[in-house]
């Protein structure tokens, strides 16, 4: 007794399950980005976003914050300053508890008028503040900065952090007995031979003054022959190096298919007030494209293999034009013996190939 199953009855209710599904999933797709968007979308902006003045013992800094709320709800934000304990390994500052007193202390010189401020959707708001400066304050870069955040300022026994906040960095240079100086700790590339021109150089600049520097220059590439091939940028944005700290710099230099050879890589940077400071470093890396000299080392070999092969068919006929004559060689004094053969081929070589190096790579 045969059954038979009707297929096409049987995978009308998945087919008609999969289809509601689908159906349910475009509706969803299709709703409008922006509203679901607007229920959580929250965003600042505070201005200015950086302050850097020269300012002497006893002075009185003012300023304005405009703090923007870009949010779509009222917010009130609550506003505090900190003290930069120092960089992190990806040159980020890293910021002081509330209360921190650290090496750059400026945020007990803050006064902010408010602690809060509510702004509604979309609005603006100006709080102002003042840094006052004390009579004792040590000459040099003082950094902090003031942020403002969603959530109240925590007390530092919670570890609170300020990834929420939004900020505006201060850098205060207090006058007196400033000490500018930095120096160019290490200046290395990530190999020394390189099989093509792509190499990524690392500037390692130490601040050993008590103030702020951003030094800004070029790294130079030279040739064998002593043509400039590239000039790289260093610390195009002015990034800054901190007292008593110091910060690398990566630079990239990518160079043609036929570049080949020892290069000579100079680093030039210029820091301080007009850059009327400078600091100098030097390396060689070489570029050797294999896919360029094996090519030339087999063409070589070929030759040599040849030239051998030519020179022992040579021999050979001409020692069977010698039996032919019935001319009888003492082996001592043989025309050119096979130790002889192999050792002037070899030695051809070795000049060759020497010769080669030194005309390419010198």
């Amino acid at each position: 007794m045969a059954f038979v199953f009707n297929q096409s009855k049987i995978a009308a209710p998945f087919f008609n399950r999969t289809l509601l599904l689908l159906l349910f999933i475009a509706m969803v797709l299709c709703v409008n980005p922006h509203t679901l968007l607007a229920q959580s979308s929250t965003g600042i902006e505070i201005q200015p976003s950086f302050i850097e003045e020269g300012v002497n013992p006893g002075d009185v800094y003012s300023d304005v914050l405009r703090i923007k709320n870009l949010s779509s709800e009222e917010q009130t934000y609550f506003l505090t300053a900190r003290n930069i304990r120092e960089l992190d390994g990806s040159n980020t500052p890293v910021f002081a508890d509330e209360g921190e007193v650290t090496e750059f202390e400026v945020a007990s010189w803050v006064t902010i008028d408010q602690d809060s401020v509510i702004i509604p959707a979309g609005g603006e708001a100006q709080v102002p503040f003042s840094i006052i400066v004390p009579e004792d304050a040590t000459p040099g870069s003082h950094l902090g900065g003031i942020f403002a955040g969603v959530r109240p300022p925590r007390l530092r026994e919670t570890g609170a952090g300020v990834g929420f906040q939004v900020g505006t960095i201060i850098s205060m240079k207090i006058s007196g007995d400033v000490v500018e100086l930095a120096r160019i700790r290490e200046f290395s590339s990530d190999k020394n031979i390189y099989g093509s021109a792509l190499a990524t150089f690392t500037l390692s600049v130490e601040n050993q003054g008590n103030i702020l520097v951003r030094p800004q220059g070029f790294i130079e590439i030279n040739n064998m022959f002593g043509d400039t091939v590239a000039e790289l940028k260093i610390n195009d944005n002015a990034g800054a190096v901190l007292p008593k700290a110091e910060r690398e710099f990566l630079v990239t230099w990518e160079g043609t298919n036929l570049s080949f050879g020892r290069y000579q890589i100079n680093a030039g940077l210029v820091y301080g007030e007009y850059g009327r400071k400078n600091i100098e470093a030097s390396m060689f890396i070489w570029v050797l494209p294999m896919k360029v000299i094996l090519p030339f080392i087999g063409g070589l070999l070929f030759l040599v293999l040849v030239m051998y092969i030519g020179i022992r068919i040579h021999v050979h006929k001409k020692l069977k034009v010698a039996e032919r004559r019935n001319v009888r060689m003492v082996h001592d004094e043989a025309p050119l013996s096979k130790l002889t053969l192999i050792a002037v081929v070899v030695l051809g070589f070795t000049v060759l190939f020497l010769a080669s190096v030194f005309l390419l790579f010198a």
